[in-house]
């Protein structure tokens, strides 16, 4: 998915006749964290923080601007890692957000190591993904119930969020979209597909509702 922090004039230039699965996420709280790459207008408020923001997490953030100077001199000054267009462009964006969603589609499988050992999983058998600080290490939740752990801070392991079915759900935590089958909001918990559950309160189970919502374009029956 594609975030967006946009005015509704550019929006509406960009993705006009344009099939691509995007949220504004100027007024959608709880779901800042998924998407894939984040499209954002330098002009409005509050641009540079989700710029920072964005770049912290490891989420690829494409800036609009006015001018080509300003792109070089915010390009040599910046620490973050990202690309500015012009907001004019409006064909350079588009193949821009189809060249980072297509590589992101490609990638299945992730490496993840520490001091002692290397681990190859596959990122659709991943249920959930826990950090314990008494170990201070993080847990990969599989579906076959089998649990990976890694020395790892939560905070590199945050970075997973650039695929499309990740999200971190509350601190600590971040949980497989994909792989969910129920919301259990009377013992307060969730099911993934696997039977394995972990447990929300519901003020999360009704954020995570309204985010599967919109995600996969659902109804309600």
């Amino acid at each position: 998915m594609i975030g967006v922090y946009l005015d509704n004039k550019l929006e509406k230039n960009i993705f006009d006749n344009y099939i691509c699965d995007y949220i504004n996420i100027i007024n959608s709280k709880g779901m800042e964290k998924n998407v894939e790459v984040v499209i954002v207008d330098s002009k409005l408020e509050y641009a540079e923080n989700k710029i920072k923001f964005y770049c912290n997490i490891g989420i690829p953030v494409m800036v609009l601007v006015d001018e080509m100077i300003d792109i070089i001199l915010k390009s040599s000054k910046s620490k973050y890692k990202i690309k500015y267009f012009l907001r004019s462009d409006i064909v350079g964006i588009r193949k821009e957000i189809e060249c980072i969603s297509n590589r992101l589609s490609q990638i299945d499988t992730v490496f993840l190591s520490d001091t002692s050992k290397v681990g190859l999983i596959k990122l659709n058998c991943i249920d959930s993904i826990t950090y314990s600080s008494v170990e201070r290490e993080c847990k990969f939740n599989l579906a076959d119930g089998r649990i990976f752990s890694a020395k790892k801070k939560f905070s590199e392991i945050e970075k997973i969020q650039i695929y499309k079915d990740f999200i971190k759900i509350e601190r600590g935590t971040i949980i497989n979209l994909a792989r969910i089958e129920c919301l259990n909001y009377k013992d307060k918990l969730i099911m993934f597909k696997s039977g394995q559950i972990l447990f929300l309160n519901k003020n999360k189970l009704k954020e995570l509702e309204n985010i599967l919502f919109v995600k996969y374009n659902a109804v309600y029956l």
